[in-house]
């Protein structure tokens, strides 16, 4: 079986999966900016790694690619709701938000 890969693109698009099965999150960040994702994980899914993948020759004030790995827990709909912000202006609303939806059979 192929690996999923969700990307900011998809953004309100909905994934089947199955129980079990483990999944990437792929979101663009340039962490030097103070913008990193947030994660809320509604439903049956579970985080279980957080990394970023910086370009071969990364510049400064380059971007990165933050790889999160997912597993499908329990059965029925979830969701994933992503807000690029800052930690210290979480009062503000988010640089860009996208929304997921995984169904888990």
């Amino acid at each position: 079986m192929k690996d999923l890969v969700i990307r900011q693109a998809d953004d309100r698009e909905t994934f089947d999966v199955a129980v079990g099965q483990e999944f990437s999150l792929n979101l663009r960040e340039i962490p030097t900016s103070g913008f990193v994702w947030k994660l809320e994980l509604r439903g049956g899914l579970h985080q279980i790694a957080d990394d970023r993948v910086l370009p071969p020759e990364p510049a400064f004030g380059g971007g990165a690619l933050r790889v999160i790995r997912l597993r499908a827990v329990t059965p029925g709909e979830s969701r994933i709701v992503a807000r690029l912000e800052r930690a210290w202006a979480s009062e503000n609303p988010p640089r860009e938000r996208c929304e997921f939806t995984v169904r888990v059979k």
